[in-house]
């Protein structure tokens, strides 16, 4: 409970800061501007967020159903928030705050099972303090899916494997990653039951994966529906991937090739310096940081949180247009877990980089405020 109740005041804080920020910056009229700092949250993606709850067919573009790209679990809970708190913006944004405060709770939960206290503790900060954490508390789908992802993650680590495919279903309509999370669960179910040592005892192992692995066959499921409001939207179980490509510039390449493209454009003359900044710096230098991170972690970190760490890298890195690389990020778990058990015994290089991703958190939040390519 002290832990949910520091994050959620955690959330109160920056959305006060983000006030005074707005204020500061855009506030051009005699009265305070809460409706207009309460929209200033809907932009980019946000814009989809709150018009999904009333149906992916509310907002059509040249002819096209064009918030399919976006998965629809953060949203079905604003709607749900929405019953009560009139304001969607404000239900959207108090969602946000709740799926990150629970978030915490869970990630610290998890790491105890393998790591010292310490670690926990300075795992949750390190994720909390992140260049682009604000964003668990803003109209964006970060915080559910890491609040998803966790409890999967957790699930997983306990060999509570229903409860795992439950969450992971959550995870799979939170974000497309989230179906990936059936590689880290199968590695652990593997490694638990000793499936390979025990191939030659073919009714045992099938008795496991039939009572067990077979829980997680709803992570899948979860992506099973999102491609059915697809089909049942537009037609067609793949739409989204038209969509992206055609309104986003979106489409699958290489992760060594996007880094690489991401070079390209900052040493271009042709992107103006903000742009390069917000988006494609970050870009570059936060996947790169955590690969570093997983480096150093591969001898002392449990199979199952590599196996997630390295495919939600690749997979969040296989991108042609890849400007919100530095916000998907955020929700590289295992990637926290393993830096607070790096600075565990290390207090000084943990002050260091914390308060380094404060400073980072604070222009990057100033930037979203008021308008740049931070998305």
């Amino acid at each position: 409970m002290k832990i949910f109740l520091t994050a959620l005041l955690l959330r109160f804080f920056m959305l006060c800061v983000g006030f005074l920020i707005y204020c500061v910056f855009r506030g051009q009229d005699a009265a305070f501007p809460w409706d207009q700092f309460f929209g200033q949250w809907v932009k980019w993606d946000a814009n989809s967020y709150i018009r999904i709850p009333n149906g992916y067919r509310a907002m059509i573009e040249n002819g096209d159903y064009v918030m399919l790209v976006f998965f629809p679990f953060y949203s079905w809970i604003i709607k749900i928030f929405n019953w009560v708190i009139p304001n969607i913006n404000a239900a959207a944004l108090t969602v946000s705050s709740l799926c990150y405060s629970a978030g915490c709770v869970f990630m610290y939960k998890l790491c105890l099972i393998d790591y010292p206290r310490e670690s926990a503790k300075k795992a949750v900060t390190l994720i909390s303090a992140f260049p682009f954490a604000f964003f668990f508390g803003s109209i964006m789908s970060e915080s559910t899916f890491f609040l998803t992802s966790v409890i999967t993650l957790y699930c997983i680590r306990k060999h509570n494997w229903a409860a795992a495919g439950i969450a992971g279903m959550c995870a799979a309509l939170s974000r497309s990653a989230g179906v990936f999370l059936i590689f880290p669960a199968t590695v652990e179910f593997i490694e638990e039951y000793k499936i390979l040592a025990n191939l030659k005892k073919p009714k045992r192992v099938f008795s496991d994966i039939l009572k067990k692995w077979s829980f997680l066959l709803l992570l899948p499921l979860g992506t099973c529906i999102y491609l059915y409001i697809n089909y049942k939207t537009a037609g067609s179980p793949f739409e989204f991937l038209r969509l992206e490509e055609k309104y986003w510039s979106q489409t699958t390449r290489p992760f060594f090739k996007t880094i690489g493209y991401i070079w390209t454009v900052i040493t271009s003359s042709s992107t103006n310096v903000s742009t390069k900044f917000t988006a494609f710096v970050p870009g570059l230098t936060l996947p790169l940081i955590m690969y570093a991170v997983l480096i150093c972690g591969l001898k002392k970190t449990r199979s199952m949180h590599l196996t997630w760490l390295i495919i939600y890298l690749v997979v969040n890195t296989s991108m042609s247009w890849p400007l919100s690389i530095g916000r998907y990020m955020l929700c590289a778990v295992p990637a926290f877990i393993i830096a607070g058990d790096l600075l565990r015994e290390r207090n000084k290089a943990f002050t260091a980089v914390t308060f380094a991703s404060c400073v980072l958190m604070g222009i990057y939040y100033t930037a979203y405020l008021i308008d740049k390519q931070v998305m």
